[in-house]
């Protein structure tokens, strides 16, 4: 049950902490403390909130099923499967954000999306994994806003940085660094020609602080920072046969299958549409490491 996981007391005196320290008159004066501080407090009160709709759904569930020992009613067991449904979802996106522990994982995301090898679909493709990562943070009520777009000379995009403002943008996203393959039929070739393109995806953590990686003499700090920086990157990967973590097939058959963990579904539209939770899921349970050897 949650209250034998959280001590609810130690959260509402935190929040009172919290609350009390952002009402003094100099709150504000040290604008980056402030905004670590006000972080914290949503997150404390984003816990609470999420005990009070559990203990809402338990309690519901429990008086339902005391109604149907009264008068049993089979709406009555409807009503109450639907509920602890709501609650099973619940908990287990609790449970994957337990596996989100990173330093950054908390934080919103940076994608970078760059067009790789494949000419012309190649760019198109760059658009539509834009689109499918949109789908996905707006699914999730995350907010996204476009940095950078460099378009494509007869479509698509050459490359694009957009941000995903939102809580573990940054966990669940950061698997899908690396190389990301679609097979198709070329709707840019009049011969109607299978066509495969690639294009890379980079994903860092939303962060306040800028990182300067011209690092100067003696700086310890800085030069720790940015070696942090070095390594939540990790290596650039050609965007080009043989590097890929994922394949997107549309044709002769639709499946999409990522080769860290095997999990592949034939919904190809769902996930463009922005379903990648089986994918994002799956990694996250399996502990993969960003950058690992893909099997084929």
């Amino acid at each position: 049950m949650p209250r034998t996981v959280f001590d609810v007391p130690a959260l509402k005196a935190r929040q009172r902490d919290l609350e009390q320290l952002a009402s003094q008159s100099d709150f504000w004066d040290d604008q980056k403390q402030a905004q670590s501080k006000m972080r914290q407090l949503d997150e404390v009160k984003a816990q609470l909130e999420q005990l009070g709709r559990w203990q809402a759904a338990i309690d519901d569930g429990r008086a339902t099923l005391e109604l149907y020992d009264l008068e049993p009613d089979t709406d009555l067991l409807e009503e109450s499967n639907t509920a602890l449904q709501g609650l099973k979802g619940d908990l287990d996106r609790w449970e994957l954000e337990r596996l989100l522990s990173g330093t950054y994982d908390k934080e919103g995301a940076v994608l970078s999306i760059n067009a790789g090898a494949g000419g012309t679909d190649a760019q198109d493709w760059a658009l539509m994994l834009m689109r499918m990562y949109t789908r996905w943070a707006e699914d999730h009520g995350m907010k996204v806003s476009v940095d950078e777009l460099s378009e494509g000379e007869e479509a698509g995009i050459k490359s694009c940085t957009i941000e995903i403002e939102g809580r573990y943008a940054y966990g669940y996203l950061r698997n899908e660094k690396g190389t990301h393959r679609l097979v198709r039929i070329s709707p840019f070739n009049a011969n109607d020609k299978r066509q495969t393109s690639f294009a890379g995806v980079e994903v860092m953590p939303r962060i306040d602080q800028e990182v300067k990686l011209d690092i100067p003499d003696k700086d310890l700090a800085q030069e720790q920072r940015a070696a942090e920086i070095s390594d939540i990157r990790g290596d650039i990967v050609e965007a080009a046969w043989g590097n890929q973590i994922r394949n997107y097939v549309f044709h002769p058959y639709q499946m999409v299958k990522d080769l860290r963990t095997q999990q592949e579904t034939t919904d190809v539209q769902g996930v463009m549409d922005g379903d990648l939770d089986p994918f994002i899921q799956a990694l996250l349970r399996q502990g993969v490491a960003v950058g690992a050897d893909p099997a084929s």
